[in-house]
């Protein structure tokens, strides 16, 4: 008798963060800010501590400060987010990619794990470390996991590149007009799109730009992240909130899902 078993991933760990201590970081961060005279302070005081997102995005975003600054702010930036996490209404995604930056930027700075890890309520580094390495993954187009990397780079490239390629060949200028088109809705219906979306329809766009032809193999990345901006934007986009800009996109939603989702099985064979 042969048992089957399937392994699935446990369910990410979420912080445990209160009330007073989420605004005893945000007050700490403003503090910071204010006596090294960060040159962006008149855009952190129109802020303030009411908006938590936007704090977070001003410490990822202006780093015209300090290392020492940057460093402390990241750590606080982690409490504030484990805050906003518990406390705050927020798209999960929009969180993620502020945790990444984060972990990102404390990385940069030499902020050690352990420090990072108790305001993530992980128990280890490592345990930073995989988080880290899982989004970035999803990042590049990847399974989301902390391995996916390392599996990539020592996956046999020949045939896959090949499989890639000859879909870029056939899709790539479609998937990069459709997102390009998605993204442009920032722009022209700016009264159907919360902050949250439009920094994503943002990024999104800033890989569209980033695109150039004739298409060569240094530009698959890209069209990988283009690709996971736009499942990502999808299962957002069936929020009922944007009811009203599903209709006005029509057409465009199951064009672009049908592309995203051709990419994606590409990618994974």
């Amino acid at each position: 008798m042969i048992f089957q078993y399937s392994i699935e991933m446990p369910p990410k760990r979420q912080p445990d963060v209160s009330i007073r201590a989420g605004q005893e970081a945000v007050e700490r961060i403003m503090d910071r800010r204010r006596a090294c005279e960060d040159p962006d302070l008149e855009e952190l005081e129109t802020i303030g501590d009411e908006e938590p997102v936007g704090l977070l995005r001003h410490v990822v975003n202006h780093r015209r400060v300090p290392e020492s600054v940057l460093a402390d702010d990241v750590i606080d930036g982690l409490w504030v987010l484990g805050y906003v996490r518990c406390h705050v209404p927020a798209l999960p995604t929009v969180l993620d990619g502020l945790e990444f930056e984060l972990i990102e930027m404390g990385y940069g700075l030499r902020v050690t794990g352990i420090a990072m890890a108790k305001p993530l309520n992980l128990r280890s580094a490592q345990a930073v470390d995989e988080r880290y390495k899982r989004e970035r993954a999803a990042r590049q187009g990847l399974p989301r996991r902390a391995s996916a990397e390392r599996e990539a780079r020592l996956r046999p490239r020949p045939r896959r590149r090949s499989q890639e390629e000859a879909w870029y060949d056939r899709n790539a200028l479609s998937l990069w007009q459709a997102a390009g088109e998605l993204a442009h809705y920032r722009k022209t219906h700016p009264e159907l799109i919360d902050d949250d979306l439009a920094e994503d329809l943002a990024h999104l766009h800033e890989d569209v730009q980033a695109v150039h032809w004739p298409l060569n193999a240094a530009i698959f990345s890209t069209l990988r992240s283009i690709g996971a901006r736009v499942r990502l934007l999808l299962a957002d986009l069936n929020g009922q909130e944007y009811a009203v800009l599903r209709k006005e996109l029509g057409e465009l939603l199951p064009r672009l899902s049908d592309l995203a989702t051709a990419q994606l099985a590409v990618l994974d064979d």
